[in-house]
């Protein structure tokens, strides 16, 4: 009959208080106890009942997502309320453990449960429990932590959260000892700074669990809601560095690649000083720029391209872009006045002459991190479009796609037609020297604390006859990097397969 946390969770009334109001208590008892009865005497499907059962008692009775998630999704939101109680019943008669039902029947717990079997999986589940506990592992909060901060609980963030802690075992046969922990954005007090809840591994398990309010040391933001991550990624920035945490991604730094005309602009300036980042030709449309400004500069470009892309500036995961071809000069500008009216657009040159298996476009994604001494590159992944799509993004029916056997398997066009392309060590060697600078260059300027320590950087390949060589060149930055399960270690030399998400930056915090 307690409250979901534990007495000794906090120390003050004051933080009692805050955890009442953030996280409701459990069911009474004597309250489920009562139900029971009741609707023992009633009908219920005992093969719905199963279900949940076996769920309940995977893995020594613990409570887990695990393999029969697809069953539960297609039964939990009509059975789950008329079969607890049975299960209750079940569990205690077997069970016997107090705290894991106290765990098990919080509405809190509940609520997150449904949630979760709920969820549709498209790429599979982490290969590990993911449990909930009332408990505070107050050893874990003496370690050295990097908080991950996100906005929501979709699949492909809670594999690569689980995959984060993989690279920190790995360090960790380093001598670097990093904890890596979850935060959800509500599970943050912004005006303090304190977090009152996370997800952290435990052994072999995923581990959600409230905590004693404490201010986190070193914040990424990663996987924020698209409606709002600007907003959410700026009003984070704020209130943390007011409290001194130190922020991997702060947004002063982000906003240079949240705007892909800032993006130009600072490579530009990178470029003055004697490098050389490629990027498209472009042409910058102003929000509710007139629509005669907007034909003449659009028919200009037309002039020197063939084929150009459409963008919104603040635009993320290809929502919004649109190729269009010489001929469809009319259309495009039509395009670019309606988008115009909401958002300031960025045309483009369409570039790109490589090709994954002769005719399928494709980008590489590059993830670059900080290690306190320099930028590198902690893995990739490319993304190809569908058959006959011009543009390679999942929004448009793309496909994410191993980046080391895409890179074995490219094809190049020239004036001679096309073939296969073989990838050499130089090649790979001109990627990280030229990923390097993209990441110094969309830091120019900054001071130390505020500059974007972990970032992804969009390439496309461009075949140079002449030299006989790829040329990368650079799309756009990513402050926010997603898919990061997909990472692989680029090594197209290879075949042994290696996940890095954030090993190189794990140096840069011991």
């Amino acid at each position: 009959k307690h409250d979901f946390l534990v007495e000794d969770s906090f120390t003050t009334e004051k933080y009692r208080q805050q955890a009442r109001e953030k996280i409701p208590p459990v069911y009474k008892f004597d309250e489920i106890y009562s139900d029971t009865v009741k609707l023992l005497n009633g009908k219920l499907s005992e093969n719905n009942v199963n279900v949940l059962i076996e769920y309940f008692y995977l893995r020594e009775k613990k409570h887990l997502a695990s393999e029969n998630f697809q069953q539960l999704l297609s039964q939990v939101k009509k059975d789950m309320t008329k079969t607890l109680p049975l299960l209750f019943c079940k569990l205690l008669y077997n069970v016997r453990d107090l705290e894991l039902l106290r765990t098990l029947f919080s509405r809190y717990y509940l609520t997150r449960l449904a949630w979760l079997i709920s969820e549709r999986l498209s790429v599979g589940f982490i290969s590990e429990p993911y449990i909930f506990l009332a408990t505070t592992p107050r050893k874990y909060l003496l370690k050295k932590r990097l908080t991950v901060i996100f906005g929501s609980f979709e699949k492909f963030f809670k594999n690569a959260l689980w995959e984060m802690t993989n690279d920190a075992s790995f360090m960790k046969e380093y001598g670097i000892d990093i904890s890596i922990e979850g935060v959800h954005l509500e599970w943050i007090d912004l005006k303090t700074a304190n977090i009152f809840r996370v997800i952290y591994r435990k052994d072999t398990n995923m581990v959600e669990t409230p905590i004693y309010p404490i201010k986190p040391e070193n914040v990424i933001v990663l996987n924020l809601n698209l409606k709002d991550e600007r907003a959410e990624h700026c009003l984070i920035s704020e209130y943390l560095e007011r409290r001194h945490v130190k922020l991997i991604n702060p947004y002063i730094a982000s906003s240079r690649c949240d705007s892909k005309y800032l993006t130009h602009k600072f490579i530009e300036t990178y470029n003055e000083q004697g490098n050389n980042i490629l990027m498209p030709e472009y042409v910058y449309i102003p929000v509710r720029e007139s629509a005669s400004d907007i034909k003449r500069k659009i028919k200009e470009f037309f002039h020197k391209h063939d084929r150009i892309v459409v963008k919104p500036d603040h635009g993320t995961e290809g929502i919004g872009v649109k190729v269009f071809e010489k001929g469809e000069q009319d259309n495009a500008i039509k395009y670019i006045v309606e988008l115009s009216r909401m958002e300031s657009v960025i045309v483009e040159e369409f570039v790109g002459n490589v090709y994954y298996d002769k005719t399928r476009s494709f980008s590489l994604r590059v993830v670059v991190s900080h290690n306190g001494r320099e930028f590198n590159i902690e893995g990739g992944y490319c993304i190809v479009a569908r058959p006959h799509g011009k543009i390679s993004s999942v929004s448009h029916g793309g496909e994410i796609r191993n980046p080391n056997y895409v890179l074995r398997n490219i094809w190049v066009k020239g004036h001679d037609g096309i073939s296969q392309y073989a990838y050499r060590e130089n090649d790979l060697a001109n990627l990280y020297t030229l990923s390097k600078g993209v990441a110094n260059g969309i830091n120019i300027g900054l001071p130390s604390d505020k500059t974007l320590r972990y970032m992804g950087l969009d390439f496309i390949l461009k075949y140079d006859e002449r030299t006989q060589s790829i040329n990368y060149i650079l799309l756009e930055i990513n402050s926010r990097p997603s898919a990061l399960t997909y990472l692989r270690e680029l090594n197209p030399f290879s075949n042994m397969e290696k996940i890095s998400i954030v090993k190189n930056l794990l140096k840069s915090l011991e």
